[in-house]
């Protein structure tokens, strides 16, 4: 999963189609493959964003429920200088139904979010220092 913030303090969320939720755009990575390339390559799909120049891995974490860890990255990005945030291929489109940018202080309290995105958000709230 990504935290991606831009210069407003909004955050890049993306809304599964079939799940009526909201998240962080992300997705898994195979076995033996570099989890940076994976989510650098998913938020590209989900969003169109290109984050390659700066991304930092901010955590991980895992659920009691899951058998996985998930990668927490984070990177900053200008609005001015990139396009509107939507999938990029058909496959994402099926997946993804809508990309926004929220206000991250009311995020929680505007729409429904995933577990994930959930414990993610909790992880940026430690390493940024902002209550949501």
């Amino acid at each position: 999963m990504v935290y991606v913030q831009n210069e407003h303090g909004h955050v890049l969320l993306v809304r599964n189609r079939f799940s009526k939720l909201w998240t962080l755009p992300g997705g898994f990575h195979r076995r033996g493959k570099d989890p940076r390339d994976a989510a650098i390559r998913e938020v590209r799909e989900e969003t169109g964003l290109d984050i390659s120049h700066d991304l930092h891995e901010v955590g991980q974490y895992r659920q009691s429920d899951k058998p996985h860890y998930d990668h927490i990255f984070r990177t900053d990005v200008s609005t001015t200088s990139c396009a509107e945030p939507r999938p990029q291929n058909w496959m994402s489109r099926l997946e993804i139904g809508e990309c926004s940018w929220r206000n991250i202080r009311n995020v929680e309290h505007d729409i429904r979010l995933t577990s994930e995105a959930l414990h993610a958000l909790d992880l940026m709230k430690s390493v940024r220092g902002f209550e949501l």
